[in-house]
């Protein structure tokens, strides 16, 4: 049973930034706006207690567990053929980058449950507090990049192709990334076993593929190059 639940400022303040990405999500025409608000209210995953009184006469648990996954897909095509009776030249470059940007406050916590009345007690059970992160993150990135000269003449035929691809899983450069379970300034009993836990099952997957052909044909000198 809950006695009293008296809103912490940081609670308020939770709830207001939710409230406005959602109005702000409401406004978006893109469908990528929408899912960049939506995923920083989702990177914010908490339970917890704070400046409340609870008794229970079981056990009190409290259970964040992301479960997320961040998916990105970059590709890059790129194409050039030319043909002529002189100097002839075909130029392909293409390139691709997959970007995932983490940053995750996964938390369990019970806080300021102390002082008067207030802290959290279970008469006959016991006190767990236990924040995973289950997500996966994974980027892939492919390119391809064709260039095909031909030369009728006696110029030189040059094609040269290129591709680069980049995969960049970027965790905790931004407001930092965390999973954790404690207790704070709060008076605590239980009569079984208090315990807590933070847990990373987290998978973080990179695949970058680049793949280049440049053909030259002609009857004058000739130069074909792939990178």
């Amino acid at each position: 049973t809950v006695e009293t639940i008296v809103p912490a400022p940081h609670v308020r303040d939770f709830v207001r930034e939710v409230t406005e990405a959602i109005e702000r999500a409401e406004e978006q025409e893109d469908i990528v706006g929408v899912r960049a608000l939506l995923s920083q209210v989702r990177g914010r995953i908490k339970a917890f207690i704070d400046g409340s009184t609870v008794d229970a006469d079981d056990n009190i648990s409290l259970i964040t567990d992301n479960q997320a996954d961040a998916a990105t897909l970059g590709i890059g095509i790129a194409a050039s053929v030319s043909r002529g009776m002189g100097t002839t030249g075909a130029i392909a470059g293409a390139g691709s980058a997959a970007v995932n940007e983490i940053d995750n406050q996964i938390e369990s916590y019970i806080l300021n449950a102390s002082g008067g009345l207030k802290h959290v007690k279970s008469s006959a059970g016991g006190i767990s507090l236990s924040a995973t992160d289950n997500g996966d993150v994974v980027g892939v990135a492919g390119t391809v990049a064709v260039a095909v000269g031909v030369g009728t003449g006696t110029g030189a035929t040059v094609a040269i192709a290129a591709g680069v691809s980049v995969v960049l899983n970027d965790i905790g450069a931004d407001s930092g990334s965390s999973i954790r379970s404690y207790i704070d300034g709060s008076t605590v009993e239980s009569a079984g076993p208090i315990s807590l836990s933070s847990v990373s099952n987290v998978h973080v997957i990179g695949v970058g593929v680049a793949g280049s052909v440049s053909v030259a044909a002609g009857t004058g000198p000739g130069l074909s190059g792939a990178f």
